[in-house]
């Protein structure tokens, strides 16, 4: 590396750095490009950055995206770590990553401390989707009213809909008993 190249890198980690302590969610792109760069502690400074966004109105789906490739697949494990380390902060919204993650855990070709942020990230991203779950607002298919977890949950399992109280009984009458109407006409038949 010359010298020009040296002070260059050293400039884009600070950028880097920089953005990562800002609260500007338009930096996303600018450290997406960063995350492309050929120096390791660019990237890695990049991906910390993006996590350190994360909650200031970041565009999460984007964000999981920009990481995903450097946690999954970056040559560095110093990088990946700090990739996997950062999607934690996005919680939920990278739940589409936990088999991959669950892959690198198993894979015996990653570095063990790679394997290790794999792990903490799958289990940070699982709670954070068990929780997003439990806060849900369910909503009754029928009249709107709002459905406790646990009502939704039967309800579902009866009838693939959510259902409140009320409206799980009259869909369970209405289900089991045949229509009055028609079958006061078959009997006229």
């Amino acid at each position: 590396m010359n010298r020009d190249t040296g002070h260059l890198d050293r400039h884009l980690v600070q950028r880097a750095l920089e953005l990562g302590r800002g609260t500007d969610p338009a930096a996303l792109s600018e450290l997406v490009q960063l995350l492309a760069r050929s120096l390791a502690e660019v990237r890695a400074a990049a991906a910390a950055a993006i996590g350190q966004l994360a909650g200031f109105g970041l565009d999460e789906q984007a964000a999981v995206c920009a990481l995903a490739p450097v946690a999954l697949h970056d040559p560095q494990p110093e990088t990946r770590q700090s990739a996997l380390h950062a999607l934690k902060a996005f919680g939920a919204a990278a739940r589409n990553l936990l088999p991959d993650l669950d892959l690198l855990v198993r894979s015996e070709n990653a570095a063990a401390n790679v394997r290790q942020a794999a792990r903490a990230t799958a289990v940070s991203i699982r709670e954070a989707v068990r929780h997003s779950e439990q806060e849900a607002v369910h909503r009754c298919a029928r009249c709107c009213r709002p459905a406790s977890r646990e009502e939704h949950m039967s309800s579902r399992l009866v009838f693939d809909r959510t259902f409140c109280p009320d409206c799980f009984d009259d869909v369970f009458r209405e289900r089991r008993d045949p229509d009055p109407e028609a079958e006061r006409g078959a009997q006229r038949l």
